[in-house]
């Protein structure tokens, strides 16, 4: 996750997953100049079995191309976190007086290191997570830390 915006009243926090939507629309692209190929030499059966390729590429695409854009607002007192995908957007709000910090869930994987993504910790115990997936990289770390710093003005008001 990136901070987009950083002031006392307003934290923007996004993420944009360019490289997986670039990795996807090129195997789309890929099959299908094979699938049309395929088609002008006549080879049905080439192009049936490539064929399937597209409409799963497309199906990932879908699934796990998505953009998160999470405000955290002072003066509307919320916290906002919107998600947009190629079917549509699903904004998720909670009440900013419920959020205590932000961690970093790290979840090992099978090649010995790890992958995280930031969650939000809620009053009562509650956690909730900012993305549906984890990444690797530096991003989780630094949005919970930006998290974190912005509400300890917040936290010392109350």
């Amino acid at each position: 996750m990136r901070i987009r915006t950083e002031t006392p009243a307003l934290l923007v926090l996004e993420d944009r997953p360019l490289l997986i939507a670039l990795l996807l629309s090129a195997f789309v692209l890929i099959d299908a100049a094979a699938v049309f190929g395929l088609a002008r030499q006549g080879e049905w059966a080439g192009v049936a079995m490539l064929g399937l390729g597209i409409p799963l590429l497309l199906a990932g695409f879908v699934f796990f191309v998505r953009r998160t854009i999470v405000f955290f607002d002072r003066s509307s007192g919320m916290v906002s976190i919107r998600v947009a995908s190629l079917i549509g957007q699903k904004e998720d709000s909670l009440p900013l007086s419920e959020v205590i910090g932000a961690e970093v869930q790290r979840n090992p994987s099978s090649k010995g290191g790890s992958t995280a993504r930031p969650v939000l910790l809620l009053k009562g115990g509650g956690r909730r997570p900012l993305l549906s997936v984890s990444t690797s990289g530096r991003g989780p770390g630094r949005a919970a830390a930006a998290i974190n710093r912005w509400l300890a003005p917040d936290k010392a008001g109350r």
